[in-house]
């Protein structure tokens, strides 16, 4: 707070009760505490009320908020749910089972249970059965074999195609079904160890 002197007139004198006048801050500007601290009594309970109202003012005006906000995210929810249409390419499928071939073994060793094994190995099978059937499919589709097997544009013999024949070949000894049937199954457990 600030205190100004002011001369005394004739005119002044009859208006205040004291020599000099107290000027503060707008108390709008005030904290709370330092607002109360100015009152006691009856006007301090006031106060009181007064700040407790605003308050709960400000905390109803949040909760209004995020309730407006949450009706506005749910009816958007509700028409994704009920209208949206997704459509995965092909690429991103196999993007996907990509990603399942590469960490899917990792994420089952660390989050599920051993009786869940039966369910993965189904998946394993079931991406190495999509990769060697897009292989054969790019082969045929983007490839021309017109010039003879020495010869051939596109696809096939390409560093593409070696590079998903040897993605597909490193899949072997995970898919239980075909590395049981090649016997690299008995072969990687007794390398191992364990059997």
């Amino acid at each position: 707070m600030k205190v100004y002197s002011m001369p005394m007139t004739n005119e002044t004198e009859n208006n205040m009760i004291s020599p000099t006048r107290t000027v503060s801050a707008d108390p709008g500007l005030l904290s709370h505490e330092e607002l109360l601290a100015n009152y006691d009594g009856r006007r301090r309970r006031t106060l009181e009320e007064l700040i407790t109202k605003e308050k709960l003012n400000r905390l109803n005006s949040r909760k209004a908020h995020v309730s407006l906000w949450l009706k506005r995210v749910r009816k958007r929810v509700r028409w994704f749910i009920d209208h949206a249409r997704i459509k995965i390419s092909y690429g991103d499928f196999m993007m996907a089972v990509t990603i399942f071939v590469l960490f899917g073994d990792d994420v089952r060793i660390l989050c599920f249970p051993p009786s869940a094994d039966g369910v993965f190995s189904f998946f394993v099978s079931l991406s190495f059965i999509l990769f060697a059937l897009e292989m054969i499919l790019y082969c045929w589709v983007k490839s021309d074999f017109s010039n003879g097997i020495f010869q051939v544009k596109g696809y096939a013999f390409s560093f593409f195609f070696w590079l998903d024949l040897l993605a597909v070949l490193s899949m072997v000894p995970d898919v239980d079904w075909l590395a049981s049937a090649l016997g690299l199954q008995d072969s990687l457990m007794d390398s191992l160890g364990t059997k």
